[in-house]
């Protein structure tokens, strides 16, 4: 017995000692470091708690969860943890998104939409992202696809398609525009041929100006999403009821 607690002593302290040496010496925590060595109390402790949740993120995000993989992407993106921070935020939100996890997909189509993070441009690339986590069961994604389904951004311009996505989504706005949109379909169905397809095109057209208007609003929305609970069905997730400390006080411009 008494060997048994001297071997687990001795394999506590030496695992605590090889903790202490590694933290001293990842090139990740060089932030925290001066953080814990010349804060405040305050800031040291706070700083000791975003290193842990910064380990537990990515050893869970080895055994594969995409939602602890989301996380440490969120951790590189405050810039706090090392170098070639974008590099590597973009490539774990990538693999997350990869995985079906739809806080990171709408992450990943926010920045396709606004080319930042390190990826050029691309509405059709967005779109398809949104429309991954939209399938995926994301509330906010489903009342964005009808957004950019009614604009024609990274997708082709439809009415009725919008009016089906909108009908999927349960975010609390989803109804009085779904409300408006379905008065605008049927106001133009009634309207003689001619006149129709005139009408048409200017709605269309009005609609795609309205919503390129407030377009960074709607991303600022994803932003917003992204941490949300509720982005992403428990259902559908792998691993991912674990309850990862997203402890990262976002910063990321991306």
């Amino acid at each position: 017995m008494k060997r048994l607690l001297l071997f687990i002593s001795s394999f506590l302290i030496a695992t605590a000692l090889a903790a202490v040496l590694y933290f001293s010496l990842a090139p990740e925590h060089a932030k925290l470091r001066d953080t814990i060595m010349t804060g405040d109390l305050h800031a040291r402790l706070a700083a000791a708690s975003r290193a842990v949740s910064f380990e537990q993120a990515r050893f869970r995000s080895a055994l594969g969860s995409s939602k602890a993989t989301y996380t440490l992407a969120r951790f590189y993106a405050t810039g706090d943890f090392g170098p070639d921070a974008d590099s590597k935020s973009l490539t774990l939100l990538k693999a997350s998104a990869d995985r079906g996890y739809p806080p990171a997909e709408l992450s990943v189509a926010r920045l396709y939409f606004l080319g930042q993070g390190g990826v050029a441009k691309d509405d059709k690339q967005g779109a398809a992202w949104v429309q991954k986590a939209a399938v995926a069961g994301s509330s906010y994604a489903q009342a964005l696809m009808g957004m950019l389904q009614i604009a024609g951004i990274g997708l082709e311009q439809d009415g009725d398609k919008a009016i089906d996505w909108l009908k999927k989504s349960k975010e609390h706005e989803a109804p009085l525009i779904l409300e408006r949109l379905q008065g605008d379909m049927k106001a133009l169905e009634a309207l003689p041929p001619e006149e129709r397809r005139r009408k048409t095109e200017e709605f269309y057209a009005r609609k795609k100006a309205e919503i390129s208007q407030v377009f960074q609003g709607l991303m600022d929305e994803v932003r917003a999403a992204e941490s949300r609970k509720d982005a992403a069905p428990e259902s559908n997730s792998d691993d991912d009821s674990d309850d990862t400390d997203d402890n990262t006080n976002s910063k990321e411009g991306n």
